[in-house]
C-alpha cells in the first residue's frame, strides 16, 4: 500500500502542476532542448487537461489506497 501511496502523491504533484502551472510543466520538460522559448496554447490547453485527469487518477488511486482495495 505504501507504494501505491507515493505513487498517488507524485502523480497528485505533477497533476497540480499542469493544472496550476503549465508554463511551468513546459519549462521542465523543456528544460535542456529549447532557449527561451515559450509555450503554446495548444501546449497549455492539453497540460491543463491532463492536469485534471491527473488528479483525478490520483484521488481515485488514494481512495482505494486507503480503502483497501489495492
Amino acid at each position: 500500500m505504501a507504494k501505491y501511496l507515493i505513487l498517488a502523491i507524485v502523480v497528485l504533484t505533477l497533476g497540480i502542476i499542469n493544472l496550476v502551472k503549465p508554463e511551468l510543466a513546459w519549462k521542465l520538460k523543456h528544460l535542456l532542448t529549447v532557449r527561451d522559448g515559450e509555450p503554446t496554447e495548444f501546449f497549455i490547453v492539453n497540460a491543463r487537461i491532463s492536469g485534471v485527469v491527473l488528479v483525478a487518477f490520483s484521488l481515485l488511486a488514494l481512495y482505494w489506497a486507503f480503502s483497501g482495495r489495492i
